[in-house]
């Protein structure tokens, strides 16, 4: 295309947390959008509805509406009103060796579905580098595996922050809340030869002031084709992880968070402004502060049989780790 040749790009967008966006060539869907697009005719879109804006319009009405009638005229039938949404966990995280952006796909054989993320086709044409594809499930599984048995390393960092990768560890095991939890700590995934270099955010395990982390894990070994399994069974089953512990966890850091983002109000003001329960606040903010040894127990299902959700709600848990592992029966 002419503005390829001559080096035009769309507009970088800048995002705070996750990737930029923009800057590639155009190519159709960019033209579409620009085409289409009704701050050149003067308007303003807000959550969907056109309205009119305070700018002068740019283009004219008979210009513009001849050409969005041969936009019309001209676009290919479709079979539903709208896309369906993507809700591939790394979905918006992912991004080749050449900085292209990788999203989820599919493909199809007779019935069967198989999802794959692949860099985005529009920038992967013949005559350019060729592109990365891999199978959703298998890669979901590793980022969410190697993750989720991130330690935090520095030495001279205070013992409390050893909590965060352990909270974050009980997140990344309830399905419904891993897709939030990953998000929280994955700014960016970048796939390299033989490893992924993962950009993360510190203030997911409460470092904050603390600049982005580079760290980097293999690839996914790849399946060969129709590979033969070996199951091996363990002859003692572990314990299952106790669900309703986890979620207390969550819920626990949870009002930690909240309580820290309005240091200025009192217990009692943000739980009248949020709706919430001073007094279960107050609990769950004892439990934000559990012995990381305690955490580790119940997000792995070692915990003592006796230990649920009720009790740990009424325990009256002091500031000292070694005397909460000993109310909780983990001396020793």
């Amino acid at each position: 295309m002419r503005l390829e040749r001559e080096g035009i790009l769309t507009k970088v967008q800048h995002r705070v947390g996750s990737p930029h966006r923009g800057g590639i060539p155009f190519r159709r869907g960019s033209l579409f959008y620009l085409l289409k697009n009704p701050v050149y005719r003067g308007k303003i879109v807000h959550r969907g509805t056109v309205h009119d804006g305070e700018h002068v319009p740019i283009v004219d009405e008979e210009l513009w509406d001849a050409v969005q009638a041969q936009l019309r005229e001209k676009a290919p039938p479709r079979k539903r009103p709208k896309n369906d949404r993507q809700n591939a966990l790394l979905i918006g995280l992912l991004a080749d060796p050449h900085g292209r952006q990788i999203v989820p796909t599919y493909a199809t054989k007779g019935a069967r579905r198989y999802s794959y993320y692949e860099t985005r086709k529009d920038l992967a044409r013949p005559a350019d580098p060729p592109s990365s594809r891999f199978g959703q499930g298998a890669l979901d599984g590793h980022a969410l595996r190697r993750l989720a048995n991130l330690e935090v390393e520095e030495a001279d960092l205070l013992r409390t922050m050893f909590e965060g990768p352990r909270f974050l560890r009980s997140r990344l095991k309830q399905t419904g809340d891993a897709q939030t939890a990953i998000r929280s700590l994955v700014a960016l995934i970048k796939v390299e030869k033989g490893n992924l270099d993962l950009t993360l955010k510190p203030a997911a395990l409460g470092l904050t002031n603390q600049p982005c982390w580079r760290w980097s894990i293999p690839l996914p070994s790849r399946k060969p084709y129709r590979e033969a399994r070996l199951r091996i069974d363990s002859g003692e089953p572990g314990r299952p992880v106790n669900d309703d512990l986890l979620a207390l966890l969550t819920d626990a850091r949870a009002a930690l968070e909240l309580v820290q983002s309005s240091p200025e109000l009192s217990l009692h003001q943000i739980g009248k402004s949020k709706g919430r329960c001073r007094t279960h606040l107050a609990r769950l903010l004892r439990i934000a502060w559990l012995s990381p040894r305690i955490v580790e127990a119940i997000t792995e299902g070692v915990q003592l049989r006796k230990l649920n959700r009720q009790m740990l709600l009424a325990a009256n848990l002091p500031i000292d780790w070694a005397a909460q592992e000993r109310m909780l029966g983990f001396a020793g």
